[in-house]
């Protein structure tokens, strides 16, 4: 008699989280303004990195020679989420508000979380920018106050729960 050998199955959730593994690239794209580089984007990867984040950063992902739409749209869509680094600065610039609004369009379509804002600055300059921004005012944000560990540390809550 031949024995047969139990196959065991992975289960719909081992699959489901094999699938985003593969589908997605980055944990998150981070948009922003040129502008905030040093003082919060720079800070803020270090400290990513450390809770083994992965991230499509500009300053990191383009070279020279190639395509800013061809690589931001990789990076968008490869991504689990957008982490938008949201200040006075960056709500001002075209593409920060294009990457914006490309990811509201993918989150409301799909019904699934996709923006994750951080805000920076007073609580009268927050008032303002969801005055300019008024779709950011039905989400909840992570406050900056140059404290890149704790939001780092944030993003990997808001990771580990998702995919538990």
């Amino acid at each position: 008699m031949k024995q047969k050998l139990a196959v065991k199955s992975p289960g719909l959730k081992v699959i489901k989280r094999e699938y985003r593994r593969l589908k997605y690239k980055f944990d998150f794209f981070i948009s922003y303004a040129t502008e905030d580089a040093y003082e919060i984007i720079v800070p803020l990867a270090r400290e990513m990195k450390k809770f083994s984040i992965t991230y499509f950063l500009d300053l990191e992902q383009i070279h020279c020679g190639e395509s800013l739409s061809d690589k931001l749209s990789f990076g968008i869509t490869r991504s689990k989420y957008t982490l938008a680094i949201i200040t006075q600065k960056s709500i001002k610039k075209p593409w920060v508000r294009a990457e914006l609004h490309t990811v509201l369009h993918r989150q409301i379509s799909s019904g699934q979380t996709k923006l994750l804002p951080v805000i920076s600055g007073t609580s009268r300059q927050v008032s303002r920018i969801l005055e300019i921004m008024p779709l950011l005012r039905d989400l909840h944000y992570i406050k900056w106050h140059n404290n890149p560990h704790e939001v780092a540390g944030e993003l990997r809550k808001i990771l580990d729960k998702k995919h538990s």
